[in-house]
């Protein structure tokens, strides 16, 4: 990870803390925790979720991107890392905008409703944009190295998923209602993990024969 995507990781991180710590302090201090309805009262338990969110990816990635058995291609390298800031950046503007609703800051630029859309919407399009990218970055190098036909046949399928998978989340964001896109948010978050499982035994398999 080169150390400018790493800073800004890091300070996306030490916001999503300072902020989830600043908004309980408030509600703490206003004697406003626990009020409200259930929405209102696990809302400080939720935005703690977001700055564990922020650092585990964080840890994730430096791990990731300095392993060198095998080391990833400086493509990928670069995909990934401005994957990685683009859904962090994404996160905090997410964690800020509860935060000012949550904080009685005044009603927020955008309603619930549009900013649940809004937010569908970008991370369906980063995800197609990701998924044309990704079948086309190079296989991994050095030990450890899977196939790379195995590899490049393997993401191609992925990166197809991906983007139909996105271009899917922007058509349900502008016809869905948002209790659907909800409950629609954790399945693809499974679609997408069932990828990333189907990839691997993929290329396992190329490599073992």
């Amino acid at each position: 990870m080169n150390r400018t995507v790493k800073l800004v990781l890091l300070l996306l991180a030490i916001e999503t803390s300072a902020g989830a710590a600043g908004a309980i302090a408030w509600a703490w201090r206003a004697g406003v925790i626990g009020e409200g309805d259930l929405r209102h009262q696990l809302l400080p338990v939720f935005l703690l979720v977001f700055p564990l969110i922020a650092w585990g990816v964080l840890a994730w990635a430096s791990r990731r991107l300095a392993a060198d058995r095998p080391r990833l291609a400086e493509d990928h390298r670069r995909h990934l890392q401005g994957a990685l800031v683009f859904h962090m950046l994404v996160l905090a503007l997410a964690q800020g905008w509860l935060i000012y609703g949550y904080v009685d800051a005044g009603p927020p630029p955008l309603d619930r409703e549009s900013f649940a859309r809004l937010a569908f919407i970008l991370m369906g399009v980063a995800l197609a944009v990701r998924g044309n990218f990704v079948a086309k970055v190079s296989p991994p190098t050095g030990e450890g190295a899977p196939d790379a036909g195995a590899w490049t046949r393997s993401l191609l399928r992925s990166g197809w998923l991906m983007t139909l998978a996105g271009a899917a989340m922007v058509v349900c964001a502008l016809a869905l209602p948002v209790p659907a896109l909800v409950l629609l948010a954790p399945l693809v978050a499974l679609a997408l993990i069932a990828i990333g499982q189907a990839h691997r035994r993929a290329v396992q398999k190329g490599a073992a024969r």
